[in-house]
């Protein structure tokens, strides 16, 4: 899940779609990729949960929070992320995004949603 983020934060679209299940690519991912890294920049990972994903497990989930900016705008992605592992390599199947229980940007005087300790204007707004 990090190196995924990090290839998104660098824009390594090779990596996104060798990591992709290969049941899930498309002809047209690396364009689609390499045109959302000119709209986005991703800011920071949070881990919330994992399950399986061992060296001895062949699938795993990882339950996230990756906070973006896009158009000047900063949003959240919320997601449980599946995985599978074949040959040794980890690879993406899907994922399904959950709803946040507030999912408004914070005001600008209202903690950062990082937990930071910061205020919204000085962290991520």
């Amino acid at each position: 899940m990090r190196s995924r983020f990090s290839a998104f934060c660098t824009g390594n679209a090779d990596y996104l779609i060798t990591s992709h299940h290969s049941s899930k690519r498309s002809a047209n991912d690396k364009q689609e990729l390499e045109d959302s890294f000119k709209q986005s920049k991703w800011l920071q990972l949070t881990i919330i949960e994992s399950n399986m994903g061992l060296a001895s497990d062949s699938h795993g989930e990882v339950e996230f929070v990756a906070i973006y900016r896009q158009n000047e705008e900063v949003s959240r992605l919320h997601e449980r992320s599946q995985f599978v592992k074949e040959n040794g390599l980890w690879f993406y199947v899907d994922g399904v995004l959950n709803a946040l229980p507030d999912t408004r940007l914070p005001k600008r005087n209202e903690s950062c949603w990082c937990g930071s300790g910061r205020k919204f204007k000085r962290c991520h707004g």
